[in-house]
């Protein structure tokens, strides 16, 4: 033995040797060793053999011979008998690789009677290895064969350790073979091997397994892995198969498919492969192949239900205590997959006691319950199961064969077929499947309650009123006593029951129905409510109307008693279902009813409760059901009538709202309506058009905004404040979709923010203002007909007044268009005209900010002077209240006097007269006028002037002496114009400038030599000169006070001067306008004596003096022609506008 130690390494070194003589030497001497050691050499051939196998292989023909005849001496160390007869077939295989496939044929066919010892194995495992190695599956399947059943005849184990380095590697790849037959093989030759291995290898292949149980690869390595992992804990210590299956069974809930399917598929191959010693673990796998049935990957419910189909196959005797309850709590899992599979499981247990294939049936659930089981079946289900197990099965199927999944049906129906004998079966169970029934009825799983109702429906056809005798009262005490889910449970079997029994069977029993559907339908939860309903649809559909008339009443009059104080409290809720599944049948039997005026408080709400269900039915009932609200309704704050009829116009679907709109409108515009059904429909118009506006029918809004405006003329206050209440409503409504509009972050990004920005109001102003307009004229040709307080009653109120204006007008005057501001401005003009004036003031302030911005617009001539005459027509009515306001108009107008139409012109002239007696301080506006009249062209120059002299007449405050000045000068430089029109108003300025300095500086330009008076009498200067200071003088006199002439001696003296010394020339002028204008200063001399409270005053001036003159011009007149006939005219004109004195008796005497 120590030799052979010795040689031996020196003689596998040779084998290495470049040289073939070396080689061919240590080989021979491979073979010489049988003789000279056979039993040290027996137990070094797991080195040898592989060695000389090697050299078969070489490349020298010598090397080649000298390894067959050391393999044939080598063979005769080996005791085997059976491995001694296949030797020259091992050799042949070694020697020549194609005939492994045979080798190993002949192998597995060869049976072992006697042990395998360590020579034997050094002489099999080269060809298993190439076996295994092989790429063909059968040579792959032998192979591993071979290793199972060679591992298991040999002496000591340890023999095989020396193979394990090269045979686990080998196995390991077959066992992730795609062949199963392979895969099967290499598990059983890798379990075979465990024995062999030590702690080390253990530790190293277990990690392995699991990980390829576990991988994501394909199902093959998943399903090697787990045939491999089953044979390894199989042959290994059975007390440490808890500790791995533990947190393996865990991994059930892992996010990864490929995790779940492994662990389901080592449960599929360990029942076979640990036999008996996998019982104790039954108890603990089911719960983990339960849920595998419940996963939602059809490759994991496969994998769960193979893995359940295994443990029934394996321990169907013994293990069935334990496997049966789990599947029959799986028959009525909330999960249809685990129902199925729990069913399937069924099947093949009470397949192993009958030996009926259940899957082999077919047919459908129309067929007889006829069964294909008999007698001595039934017997052999019921002595393993008990009478009472089987019957509670064979029940549990038949309800499972109303499953509300198809592929639980028809799986219940094969099985329920494979185990039921014929209808005696059904007559023999029937207790129990009412027992089933009954529970599922009352569970809170939806789905049991649909089997178990639908099982019962199915009983119902096939027995009818034999079965309802027992089924009804068992659903009266369920109903009275049951929690919620039991009363679902018998709604359930109630829409069954009365969907499978006949019209006469549901005659019969309409006494017991009709009293525990009125229940259900007054259930306090909705959900058996809603059941309730479905059960009663189907009475309609079986019963027609006399279904209604028999259950309607009954809650009609629980509603009436609960108005009353009496008790079922939940009939309306009960109605409300009703009218969810038949309104069309319901709802013409309940609106008379409810709508019985005067409608009180509870029907009001009944109708708005009543109303969200009715759906389409609804439409055509609301001219009844507003009517009566209508008529019903006691005035502004009776919220209630108001409450019901938005809640019935919310209930109507979107195509009936033309029907809506149509009925509001012809509600607020019906002669035969009552102003007071008039206002309720007009507070109820007002509050619906938020529907409407959010459902884009802006076109339908418009009638109904018209009627609204029409309606706040009426005399009837309440009428009037309902219609502007309402229209309040849906300016607040338009306004708040349009900032939503405006909001969207869509219309943002289009850059359609700003064009729609109260677009939605916007569209409501032509109609507004135009019915407002119609209401003006209407008022005002009322108020020529004698009815003075004729009035638009809505606004006669300052809070309805400034509602309108500041929720409508000043919304379009701030964001309308040019146009819309242009109506909006005549309806101020149109409100103004139809309030009163104590009314209107106090919102003259409030308007008239929009107005004075929109001046500075441009717009059409027409917009224009709308808003001029507006502007001056809220002065007019606001006095001063638009103080604050007055300075920035003035400023405004004043820079647009220059404006060349002279219709605008005018009215802008107008408007300035008009407000500047409101500003405190005249100078601003006054400047800016001389600077923009000093810019103007010279034809408008004029406009200007008579606008100062205008302005100066009506000013709050005297002028700086500055103003004073520029005013002075702008005027003198016009008072010579060769325009009749600037001279004239050019004087007119001056002497507007005179007066407001009071009697001294009037006086003085009497009388002073540098006065105006003395400039129209300087014949030196030119005669427009002369006419502008004479134009001036007039006006002068005519702007005098009598307090000048009758307590001043100044004013006196210089009266009487300029009577005296220069008015009587200038009444012979040889000037016209001269002449004419000295004329109308003698006028406005008698004028001002005329208001002088002493007749003294005239005679003191002189002023008589002047009439012979003045009536010597009347009688030279018609001697001068026509152009002295006017002027004729003009002095009579004068002195018969102005009989204020004595003198002009002298006159008309003359």
């Amino acid at each position: 033995a120590q030799g052979v130690k010795l040689v031996l390494p020196a003689l596998i070194r040779g084998m290495d040797e470049s040289s073939w003589r070396a080689k061919a030497s240590a080989v021979e001497l491979f073979g010489a060793m049988a003789y000279c050691a056979p039993k040290q050499l027996g137990a070094c051939l797991p080195t040898v053999v592989p060695n000389l196998a090697a050299a078969l292989a070489d490349s020298h023909p010598k090397v080649r011979d000298h390894a067959r005849t050391s393999l044939n001496h080598v063979v005769s160390v080996v005791k085997n008998p059976e491995i001694l007869r296949l030797a020259p077939h091992l050799l042949a295989a070694l020697d020549d690789p194609d005939k492994c496939p045979s080798v190993l044929q002949t192998v597995t066919r060869t049976t072992f009677v006697n042990v395998v010892d360590a020579p034997s194995l050094a002489l099999l495992i080269p060809v298993v290895l190439r076996g295994l190695r092989d790429r063909n599956p059968d040579g792959k399947k032998r192979a591993a064969q071979i290793v199972a059943n060679i591992c298991s005849l040999v002496s000591d184990v340890k023999d095989v350790v020396h193979y394990l380095p090269s045979l686990m590697p080998a196995a390991r790849n077959s066992l992730l073979d795609p062949d199963p037959d392979v895969r099967v093989m290499s598990s059983k030759a890798l379990g075979s091997l465990v024995p062999s291995m030590d702690g080390n290898i253990l530790s190293d292949l277990l990690p392995w397994l699991l990980d390829k149980l576990r991988s994501e690869g394909s199902n093959v390595e998943r399903s090697g892995a787990a045939q491999g992992l089953a044979q390894v804990l199989a042959a290994g210590d059975p007390s440490k198969v808890p500790d791995l299956l533990s947190p393996l069974l865990q991994q059930i809930e892992s996010p990864k498919m490929s995790v779940r399917e492994g662990v389901l598929m080592l449960l599929t191959f360990l029942p076979k492969s640990m036999g008996a010693r996998f019982e104790q673990h039954v108890n603990m796998v089911l719960p983990t192949i339960l849920k595998g049935i419940a996963d939602e990957q059809e490759a994991i419910r496969d994998a769960a239900l193979r893995s359940g189909r295994a443990i029934i196959s394996e321990f169907s005797g013994s293990a069935l205590p334990t496997i049966l309850p789990r599947v029959e709590e799986g028959l009525f899992d909330d999960n249809w997959r685990i129902r199925q599979s729990s069913v399937q499981m069924l099947g093949d247990v009470l397949q192993s006691i009958t030996g009926t294939t259940w899957q082999a049936i077919s047919g459908s659930q129309a067929s007889e319950d006829v069964g294909y089981g008999n007698k001595e079946k039934s017997l052999a289900v019921e002595e393993i199961l008990g009478a009472d197990r089987k019957n509670r099965i064979l029940a549990a199927l038949y309800m499972l064969r109303s499953d509300v999944n198809p592929g639980v049906q028809q799986t219940a129906f094969q099985v329920w077929k494979s185990a039921a004998e014929g209808p005696k079966t059904l007559k023999r169970i029937m207790p129990d499947l009412m027992t089933v029934i009954i529970q599922c009825l009352g569970s809170h799983a939806v789905d049991k309650q649909s089997i178990a109702s639908r099982a019962l429906g199915e009983l119902v056809r096939k027995l009818q009123e034999r079965i309802l005798v027992d089924v009804v009262p068992i659903l009266q005490v369920q109903l009275n006593e049951g929690d919620v889910s039991s009363r679902i449970g018998v709604c359930l079997g109630l829409t069954e029951l009365t969907e499978a029994a006949g019209k006469q069977t549901l005659s019969d029993f309409m006494g017991d129905l009709v009293p525990t559907l009125q229940k259900a339908l007054c259930d306090t939860e909705l959900i058996v409510r809603q059941s309730a309903a479905a059960a009663f649809d189907n009475l309609y559909n079986a019963m027609g109307q006399r279904a209604i008339e028999e259950v309607v009443p009954k809650l009609l009059a629980g509603f009436q008693s609960q108005q009353e104080g009496g008790a079922d409290p939940s009939s309306l809720d009960g109605l409300k279902q009703l009218l969810s599944v038949r309104a069309q049948a319901v709802l013409p039997f309940l609106v008379p009813h409810l709508t019985t005026t005067p409608v009180t408080q509870d029907r009001a709400q009944a109708l708005a409760a009543l109303a969200e269900v009715a759906g389409d039915s609804l439409t055509l009932r609301l001219p009844p059901i507003l009517g009566s609200l209508a008529s019903s309704w006691s005035g502004r704050h009776d919220c209630v009538m108001v409450r019901t009829g938005l809640k019935v116009l919310k209930g109507v679907p979107t195509d009936g709202l033309p029907t809506i709109v149509n009925e509001l409108d012809r509600g607020l515009c019906s002669i035969t309506n009552s102003d007071s059904a008039k206002g309720f429909y007009a507070t109820l118009t007002g509050q619906y058009v938020d529907l409407l506006i959010s459902r884009g029918m802006m076109s339908r809004i418009q009638p109904l905004v018209v009627s609204l405006v029409k309606s706040m003329a009426s005399p009837e206050r309440l009428l009037s404040d309902s219609g502007l209440q309402a229209l309040e409503s849906v300016f607040d409504s338009l306004q708040a979709a349009d900032s939503a509009d405006a909001a969207d972050p869509k219309a943002k990004d289009s850059g359609a923010a700003a064009s729609t920005k109260n677009a939605k109001l916007l569209s409501l102003v032509q109609p507004i203002c135009s019915e407002l307009n119609s209401l003006a004229l209407n008022i005002a040709k009322q108020r020529a007909e004698g009815y003075e307080n004729a009035y638009l009653t809505a606004m006669t109120s300052q809070e309805g007044l400034e509602s309108f204006v500041s929720k409508f007008l000043l919304v379009v005057l701030q964001n309308g268009d040019s146009q819309d501001k242009f109506l909006a401005t005549q309806s101020i003009s149109d409100i103004a005209s139809m309030v009163p004036d104590e009314v209107f003031k106090p919102s003259t302030k409030s308007i008239l900010g929009p107005v004075v911005r929109a001046l500075n617009s441009k717009s059409d001539k027409a917009i224009r002077i709308a808003r001029l005459q507006a502007a001056r027509l809220l002065v007019g009515k606001g006095g001063d209240l638009c103080k604050s306001l007055a300075v920035p108009l003035l400023s405004t107008l004043s820079k647009t006097i220059s404006e060349p139409d002279s219709k605008v012109r005018t009215e802008i002239i107008a408007t300035i007269v008009a407000i500047s007696p409101l500003a405190p301080r005249p100078d601003p506006f006054l400047n800016e006028m001389i600077r923009e009249g000093a810019k103007a062209p010279q034809d408008l120059q004029p406009q200007f002037l008579h606008t100062v002299a205008e302005c100066l007449r009506q000013a709050s405050a005297t002028p700086s002496a500055m103003t004073i000045k520029k005013i002075s000068e702008f005027a003198r430089l016009q008072l010579g114009s060769p325009n009749d029109s600037s001279r004239m108003h050019a004087g007119e300025a001056l002497a507007e400038v005179c007066v407001s300095q009071g009697c001294a500086e009037w006086s003085k330009q009497l009388s002073d030599a540098d006065g105006l008076a003395a400039l129209a009498c300087d014949d030196s200067s030119d005669w427009e000169l002369r006419h502008g200071a004479m134009c001036s003088v007039g006006r002068m006199l005519w702007r005098g006070q009598p307090a000048w002439i009758e307590e001043g001696e100044t004013g006196r003296q210089a009266l009487s001067s300029l009577v005296s010394t220069k008015l009587s020339s200038l009444l012979e002028d040889d000037r016209v306008p001269i002449q004419a204008a000295a004329i109308d200063a003698l006028v406005a001399i008698f004028n001002l004596c005329s208001k002088c409270t002493s007749d003294s005053v005239a005679s003191a001036i002189g002023a008589h003096s002047l009439a012979p003159k003045l009536a010597a011009l009347v009688k030279s007149a018609p001697q001068v022609g026509t152009c002295a006939l006017n002027h004729r005219f003009f002095i009579l004109k004068h002195v018969m506008q102005h009989q204020l004195c004595p003198l002009h008796v002298k006159f008309l005497c003359y």
